[in-house]
């Protein structure tokens, strides 16, 4: 019987955890590139919904901002005062008849209130008793972080327009999204 093999059957100690190795190192990079899109594509969505919630708040401000006929100071609803300043806009409108005519001689108050504490900003539509438009009290923007409306007034202390920006910190870290926009009065 010859003692020394010239054909070595099967596979060393060293070649199992070679491979092993390697199979495992291909495995998690492969599992690593999965959960690593996959966050990524969590996170471009998300962006994507702040985004389009923000820019649906702000095109909603302006659209009625466009129709104002009057910023007033302050309002008194509900037992409660608000104060046109950085995080609350007033605006009046003319009332509308339910034919959809304006109703000049009576306006529609409209108040956006952002609430530090809640972080939303709330949307309130104070239809006068002749207006065809219907009473709205509901949140238009939560998981905000500042909202800023700024009057640029002209030298008559009339308001020629106003910058929004609004800030939202929603769904954790790195997904700070901001977004801001200036509209021009239609009595100027």
């Amino acid at each position: 019987m010859d003692i020394h093999m010239k054909h070595k059957k099967g596979i060393t100690l060293i070649e199992v955890l070679v491979t092993i190795g390697l199979t495992s190192t291909i495995v998690y990079l492969v599992v690593y590139s999965l959960i690593n899109g996959l966050q990524s594509s969590e996170y471009n969505y998300n962006r994507f919904k702040i985004s389009s919630s923000l820019d649906s708040a702000l095109n909603d401000i302006s659209k009625y901002l466009l129709l104002a006929n009057n910023l007033p100071n302050s309002l008194i609803y509900d037992g409660e005062e608000y104060i046109n300043d950085s995080d609350t806009l007033i605006i009046n409108l003319p009332s509308i008849h339910s034919d959809g005519s304006v109703i000049n001689s009576f306006f529609d108050s409209i108040i956006y209130d952002y609430n530090p504490n809640d972080n939303q900003v709330r949307q309130l539509v104070l239809p006068n008793s002749e207006s065809y438009r219907n009473y709205k009290n509901n949140v238009i923007l939560s998981d905000v972080s500042s909202v800023t409306f700024n009057q640029n007034l002209t030298s008559k202390g009339v308001v020629e327009n106003i910058n929004i920006s609004i800030d939202s910190t929603s769904f954790g870290k790195n997904s700070d999204y901001s977004l801001s926009r200036s509209v021009r009065m239609r009595n100027q």
